[in-house]
């Protein structure tokens, strides 16, 4: 008891805007975990809801040293999580989406890994998508693309997935927060900024997450795509990078610019995946045709991970994919294809 009055093991900062619809899943979860050592923060954006009062309904059910409610003026989720950030007082941190939920055991299983092994500075694990009502959509498992987390483990992870991190306190200080001003991006320009200082990274190769994607979180794929393309070119900037990470910087940049093209389609947005197919084609390491081809396996690829199976007789017989084939051909023709780095702006 006198360590929880002191410093707990673990803190989890929920920041939230507008999310009392899933809020109490959320919360709840934390109370169920195996860890008793815990502290939660709620960091409030603002919200114009019932958040105040949900939480309220804990004061009675949580003591003040394990729970606490900080309510701002509106800033964003990154502000509020890097509000959470510096209130935390645990020896880890453990950042819940609003919308998703704990597995029971998820902070003893990554705690006992930072606990064994003090050269570990991060634990990221699977999650299990699900849809708003929480039916079970799929299995994310990214360990059996990447085996490895480290900086190109790192720049291949599509989305990360913040509820499935824990990030030792120590490693905290050493870096600046999640940047506002990268949507739907911020949260691998952290990570990847904590790799670059020497952060190690461990899989828990289990499910420790329920999932709702866009609950309470960035969900204009535009947005996402642009902020996704500063964080590549931020990083492929920097002179302080590895020779094997810069050599990476072309198929990285094919890689990412055909998932956010995927997203895009996924979202509506055909038009804006164009683009960044065309952005992917300067940077293809394929032949013209291969990377076609290469195209619609990713599209079809991602979708199955994300549980969402490809149609693609839909997608080919689009007049936006049809368009972009012309001018594939028309480039293609062309003496030489060349190689190009700038990005979208």
């Amino acid at each position: 008891m006198a360590r929880m009055l002191s410093r707990p093991c673990v803190s989890v900062v929920i920041a939230t805007h507008n999310c009392d619809r899933h809020l109490s899943q959320a919360i709840d979860s934390v109370l169920a975990q195996t860890l008793p050592d815990w502290e939660l923060l709620v960091i409030d954006d603002g919200s114009a809801d019932t958040t105040p009062a949900i939480v309220q309904q804990y004061s009675h059910r949580i003591p003040d040293s394990q729970l606490r409610y900080v309510r701002q003026r509106r800033q964003g989720l990154a502000v509020a999580l890097n509000h959470g950030l510096q209130l935390a007082r645990g020896e880890a941190i453990a950042c819940l989406n609003p919308g998703d939920w704990f597995v029971p055991t998820k902070l003893e299983r990554q705690w006992a890994i930072l606990t064994a092994k003090p050269e570990i500075g991060l634990v990221y694990s699977g999650w299990q998508r699900v849809d708003v009502g929480g039916k079970k959509i799929v299995n994310v498992m990214p360990w059996h693309v990447w085996s490895q987390l480290d900086l190109a483990g790192w720049l291949q992870q599509r989305p990360i997935w913040l509820s499935a991190l824990m990030v030792r306190r120590a490693w905290l200080l050493r870096v600046d927060g999640f940047d506002p001003q990268l949507p739907g991006a911020a949260v691998l320009d952290w990570v990847l900024r904590l790799a670059v200082l020497g952060c190690r990274t461990e899989w828990l190769r289990e499910m420790t997450v329920y999932g709702r994607p866009n609950a309470g979180v960035i969900s204009d794929a535009v947005v996402q795509a642009r902020s996704l393309t500063t964080v590549i070119d931020q990083f492929f900037a920097r002179t302080d990078l590895p020779a094997t990470v810069v050599r990476q910087a072309g198929q990285t940049r094919f890689t990412t610019w055909t998932w956010l093209a995927w997203n895009l389609y996924r979202t509506g947005h055909p038009t804006q995946m164009v683009i960044y197919l065309q952005q992917t084609w300067y940077n293809s390491p394929h032949p013209p045709v291969d990377t076609i081809i290469t195209w619609v396996e990713s599209f079809a690829e991602f979708a199955r991970s994300w549980g969402e199976p490809l149609d693609t007789e839909r997608l080919c017989g689009s007049p936006e994919w049809q368009a972009l084939m012309q001018w594939c051909m028309a480039t293609a023709s062309r003496p030489s294809r060349g190689i190009e780095t700038s990005l979208l702006g």
